[in-house]
């Protein structure tokens, strides 16, 4: 959100340059990115180092004794925003060119190297500034490193601030569309537990916060799941044909990921708020709160449909179906959230998300499908919903089955590991799983090193179905 959805934007029109192979172009977008990152960077941070004494004193209210380094960790800070605005432009160059291998080892290694430095720091007895200055100085680290990656993956371009009128217009657009979109999404799913607030009181939000977290949480990983799309679906414009075939598929693999995942949840929800806070308060919340669950996570299963919806329009150049549809979505969940959350409780929170979703979330995916990727709603739950809803049918009787069996943590976890696990020959029996999944799990087990038990005939396996 801090970058204004430049960032989207930016991975969008270099996917469809380095689609036409057209240099000058990417050139044009690279330069004036660079500009805008900048220039957000250094006005983002000015703004906030300007906010300093202000939050220092009066926002955070910090005691005099640690207020010089509360002002020195805050200004620190503000330095690393603008490092890490122009690091944005350098992360967007192997991830337009699916490079995930270095996107992945960059994150894994940086994070650990970071994270091992601070501990070492700390148990020689550091204090906030030094790592307030690792922080940054992880951050220039990552961008410098990626500032290379960049220039051997465009060898030809170069990395210097520059301005196209018509660049600028292209990334301002989506921009904004991207930004009122998050804003409405924010309103959306944060706003209800204000009006809990409002209403019932902290307790009432303490009593919601449990149930809406873990789903939240699994509803982000889902959506993580559709970012390798961006770029592909960005290089594929104007190829009509692939693009429908990738959009079947994909949303049929996030439906029956959304099932793996979500199904056990439901099935076990109070046993899952009783185990995770645990004691008399788990059991307390369990009973307050797992009828709420219930709604939230069919609220959720039916955002994370969307998913691949909101992926195809952004990385099509088309931010404003989706991010309407999330300004719609703020529209109709805030009246929804102050009717029935006064009448209802908790209860009303998650029946607002619960019917914000059935009517502005699934008419989007219809209005996507048909009008953007030219698919018919009966083609839709035909060729890539209705094998995963099969597998909620099959796998819904074995969640209930399996209750008698969690009588802790632990066993509660093995039992979400299994089902979730069992979800997987449910998918081969139901055909969810297909010909191209058998091939590109065939390619990952060739890419292992040899001497995997079972490797073998499992890459064999898959490659006859596939």
């Amino acid at each position: 959100m801090l970058d204004l959805g430049i960032t989207p934007a930016l991975i969008t029109s270099l996917g469809y340059a380095f689609r036409q192979g057209d240099h000058g172009r990417i050139q044009k977008i690279v330069s004036t990115a660079l500009s805008l990152y900048l220039g957000l960077g250094l006005i983002g941070g000015t703004v906030l180092a300007l906010l300093v004494p202000w939050m220092v004193t009066t926002l955070l209210r910090v005691p005099d004794s640690l207020a010089a380094a509360a002002r020195f960790a805050l200004y620190i800070s503000t330095i690393s925003f603008a490092v890490n605005m122009w690091f944005a432009v350098f992360n967007a160059i192997p991830t337009t060119q699916e490079r995930y291998d270095l996107v992945a080892a960059r994150m894994v290694g940086m994070s650990s190297i970071s994270q091992a430095v601070m501990i070492a720091y700390l148990w020689q007895g550091g204090n906030l500034q030094g790592m307030m200055l690792i922080s940054l100085l992880t951050s220039l680290c990552g961008t410098f490193i990626f500032w290379l990656i960049s220039r051997k993956l465009l060898p030809e371009i170069l990395f210097r601030p520059g301005f196209d009128k018509d660049v600028f217009r292209e990334l301002s657009r989506f921009s904004a569309f991207k930004f009122a979109g998050t804003v409405g999404g924010v309103l959306s799913f944060r706003f209800d537990q204000f009006v809990i607030g409002t209403v019932l009181g902290v307790s009432g939000v303490a009593l919601y916060a449990v149930p809406s977290n873990v789903t939240q949480r699994v509803f982000s990983i889902l959506g993580e799941l559709t970012g390798p799309l961006y770029p592909r679906v960005s290089r594929l414009r104007g190829e009509s044909v692939e693009l429908q075939k990738l959009f079947l598929r994909a949303s049929r693999l996030v439906a029956f990921a959304s099932v793996a995942a979500l199904v056990p949840l439901f099935m076990l929800s109070d046993l899952v708020l009783t185990y995770w806070i645990n004691g008399a308060r788990g059991r307390e919340i369990a009973a307050e709160s797992s009828t709420v669950m219930h709604w939230l996570i069919v609220a959720f299963f039916i955002q994370a449909l969307a998913a691949v919806s909101v992926t195809f329009c952004e990385a099509l150049g088309k931010p404003e179906i989706n991010n309407s549809f999330s300004i719609a979505s703020a529209l109709i969940h805030i009246p929804l959230a102050l009717v029935l959350i006064p009448h209802f409780g908790l209860l009303g929170a998650a029946v607002a998300l619960f019917l914000n979703s059935i009517t502005q979330t699934v008419s989007f995916v219809l209005f996507t499908a048909y009008h953007l990727m030219c698919i018919k709603p009966w083609e839709l739950l035909r060729d890539a919903f209705s094998r995963p809803f099969l597998i909620v049918v099959l796998l819904a009787p074995i969640g209930y089955l399996s209750r008698p069996i969690v009588q802790n943590t632990v066993t509660l976890l093995g039992v979400l590991l299994a089902l979730a696990a069992a979800s997987i020959p449910l998918a081969i029996l139901t055909r969810t799983i297909q010909a191209a999944e058998y091939a590109s799990v065939g390619r990952i087990l060739a890419r292992l090193p040899v001497g995997i038990p079972g490797q073998a005939l499992l890459t064999q396996w898959c490659r006859a179905r596939a």
